[in-house]
């Protein structure tokens, strides 16, 4: 039986919301202290013509957390929906939370060179990275169709905007 419209578009959400969680899980462990001995830059405080590589806020302790809060999301995901096998989904769950966070490392090496500060906005690169990142490492294990990743991408995109705004103007005034 063919795959209809709205059992696509959900198969797709399925698929890329681990990239959000291994996005944002980072910070909820680092706000909490969370695995703390794990709390070592990713580039061991090398530095590139007296730049940091990537910066101190990018850590073991966030990849381990991002990645492993991702791919639980996407094997919880796929329990109810069976989208996929068991192996696939871990898989999957794996590539989009590492391609996640490695998006945003790279961009983190960009932002160095140009003297833009960690949590400093970016745009348009701070809506792309993650998103970007974890479709692009997510090829190796599965492709989709060239408007797939359009809407992926475009809903990263709208997500991101929402939540810094909820951010910026919610829970400011719930603090």
């Amino acid at each position: 039986m063919p795959e209809t419209f709205f059992i696509h578009l959900l198969k797709l959400i399925v698929f890329i919301a681990p990239i959000y969680a291994a996005n944002t899980s980072p910070v909820f462990a680092a706000k909490t202290k969370m695995l703390e001995f794990l709390n070592i830059p990713v580039d061991f405080n090398l530095k590139l013509f007296g730049k940091p590589l990537f910066g101190s806020h990018k850590t073991i302790r966030g990849y381990v957390i991002g990645i492993f809060c991702g791919t639980f999301l996407a094997v919880y995901l796929n329990y109810f929906t069976k989208f996929w096998t068991l192996e696939q989904a871990l898989l999957f769950g794996f590539l989009v939370s590492f391609g996640s966070l490695l998006g945003d490392t790279v961009k983190s090496f960009f932002k160095r060179r140009i003297n833009i500060e960690p949590g400093r906005d970016w745009v348009p690169f701070d809506q792309l990275d993650y998103s970007v990142g974890a479709l692009l490492v997510s090829a190796i294990a599965i492709a989709w169709q060239w408007y797939d990743y359009c809407f992926m991408i475009g809903l990263s995109i709208l997500l991101h905007f929402i939540a810094n705004f909820f951010k910026r103007n919610i829970l400011k005034t719930l603090a």
